[in-house]
């Protein structure tokens, strides 16, 4: 769950600059983030920060809100009593 939530971050990350045609360097430049991170996060090689994240996502002139719209932050999960016990699926 964890690593799906933050695949999907990097890809809207990526998607977002993308479709407002800003090069690494131009979202670099606006965000105060170095290229070489955006570029890490983006690929999922790390997880930004919240301070990071947020700075990013202004940048993109993207409302918060809007960008963490449609994105599934809870895992639907069934409960099972078995005897004395639950299991969790």
């Amino acid at each position: 769950m964890e690593g799906a939530f933050l695949l999907e971050i990097s890809k809207r990350i990526k998607n977002k600059r993308i479709e407002k045609r800003l090069t690494l360097q131009e979202l670099a430049d606006k965000s105060g983030v170095s290229k070489g991170l955006i570029s890490q996060i983006e690929n999922g090689r790390s997880i930004p920060s919240l301070p990071v994240m947020f700075s990013i996502i202004q940048s993109l002139e993207i409302a918060v809100s809007e960008f963490f719209k449609d994105l599934n932050l809870i895992e639907p999960t069934i409960i099972v009593q078995s005897g004395t016990d639950y299991e969790a699926f």
